[in-house]
């Protein structure tokens, strides 16, 4: 199925197990059609949030919350903006001032890679590193703030020819271009989700070694989509690097373990 089943990320680990051979994650619930039903959540024939006060658009991407806060009932409202793939880029939270206006008491900035979500950005709060795995939607779990910025993403070179720099031209790795007509065609989310950068870390030996780098090496893939049956696959983008792997891509199952 392509199921992810360990993530890494600095010191943090997770693991997931699935529901059979789904990719429905074993500890959560889901209705026939597939969407979760925790906290007794209920859809529409859209698959849209019908409980929790939730708006949609017309593309039936969520825009908008308003709810009541105890224990003085407060209204409460956040608002969604998407960048033109719908990544949500600001979730922004306000409370009623009971004077006609909303005060903003939240908001969050959100940094991606493709289809992943690196960084994020709160009001008063650090840069925060963001596990690979995280439900933006459902609210960002960060790890520890970090104080480094992208220049982490371009410490990793290959061993002997400092010029073909693996972070620096996965950076510029664009969007797949099947997105807009795969979710023309309802084709089910791929998981990894789509545009995620994976890795295969060759060990050398038994692995040969690889044309222009010394030793042990790491090869790169993006994950796309077939539109026309909505197969979910990984695309080998011809680059290569020496270790370790960068650490926004995800490690594949054919990948040799990672120290």
């Amino acid at each position: 199925m392509g199921n992810m089943l360990t993530s890494h990320l600095g010191g943090n680990a997770q693991t997931f197990t699935y529901q059979g051979t789904t990719p429905k994650i074993a500890t959560v619930t889901y209705d026939g059609a597939g969407n979760e039903t925790a906290n007794g959540s209920q859809y529409t024939s859209r698959n849209e949030l019908s409980t929790g006060g939730h708006s949609y658009d017309g593309r039936g991407i969520r825009v908008k919350r308003e709810w009541t806060q105890a224990p003085d009932f407060t209204p409460m409202r956040t608002d969604w903006q998407y960048s033109p793939e719908l990544h949500p880029l600001n979730v922004t939270t306000y409370a009623y001032d009971g004077w006609l206006s909303w005060a903003p008491t939240q908001s969050r900035q959100i940094v991606w890679f493709g289809d992943l979500p690196v960084a994020q950005y709160d009001i008063d709060s650090p840069l925060q590193l963001l596990d690979s795995c995280t439900i933006v939607n459902g609210g960002p779990k960060p790890l520890p703030p970090i104080g480094i910025g992208f220049g982490i993403f371009l410490d990793a070179r290959p061993a002997s020819n400092p010029s073909e720099n693996a972070a620096e031209r996965l950076l510029r790795v664009p969007y797949p271009k099947c997105a807009k007509k795969c979710q023309e065609n309802n084709c089910p989310p791929c998981n990894p989700p789509l545009g995620t950068i994976g890795y295969n870390y060759h060990k050398v030996p038994p692995h040969d070694p690889h044309p222009g780098i010394d030793g042990d090496h790491v090869h790169y893939f993006q994950m796309q989509q077939i539109p026309s049956n909505c197969d979910c696959f990984w695309k080998n983008l011809h680059i290569a690097g020496g270790p370790p792997p960068v650490p926004f891509a995800l490690p594949m199952a054919t990948s040799d373990p990672w120290p």
